[in-house]
């Protein structure tokens, strides 16, 4: 074999070996499903109770809460606080409402609405009047919180403060 015929022969050798090692085209790939993120091992959902300390709502707390995905559904409670039952509230009703909010992580912004209290209607709508609450941290456990009441309460029911739950 001349050696021009052996230079053909190893040029054409190569050229099927690259070829056999780039395989056969099968179209394009599909592309790899990206799995969600793993609900988050802790919640929101439960029966927490702690206290919420203010100037003017002072006293012992509960929420049960039910997060579904980042919304956070639930109700609250607490006994009437002095300060208010020294403003016209009445004693033997407790301060209640429904719980509306989201969740980001291991933090959670929430609003606490108040059912109407007939006593408090001369101060405010308390179908619009809420307590916003930030959750900035929560665990298996514990929760830890700041809140104030938002800009459609009017005084005297206006307030803020901080609020820490121990889930039940």
């Amino acid at each position: 074999m001349s050696r021009s015929n052996r230079t053909c022969f190893l040029f054409i050798f190569c050229i099927v070996l690259v070829a056999a090692a780039c395989g056969g085209d099968d179209g394009p790939t599909e592309p790899t499903p990206v799995e969600p993120p793993p609900p988050p091992a802790v919640t929101l959902t439960g029966t927490w109770s702690g206290r919420a300390e203010g100037a003017f709502v002072t006293g012992d707390a509960m929420a049960t809460l039910t997060q579904t995905g980042t919304d956070v559904t639930g109700d609250w409670s607490m006994q009437m606080p002095a300060a208010l039952v020294a403003f016209g509230a009445p004693a033997e009703l407790d301060l209640e409402g429904p719980v509306s909010g989201t969740v980001m992580d291991m933090t959670a912004e929430l609003s606490f609405g108040f059912l109407e209290i007939e006593a408090f209607a001369e101060y405010v709508d308390t179908s619009e009047c809420a307590i916003d609450v930030s959750v900035s941290s929560f665990d298996a456990t514990m929760l830890e919180a700041t809140w104030a009441t938002n800009a459609m309460c009017q005084p005297p029911v206006v307030d803020e403060g901080t609020l820490s739950f121990t889930r039940q």
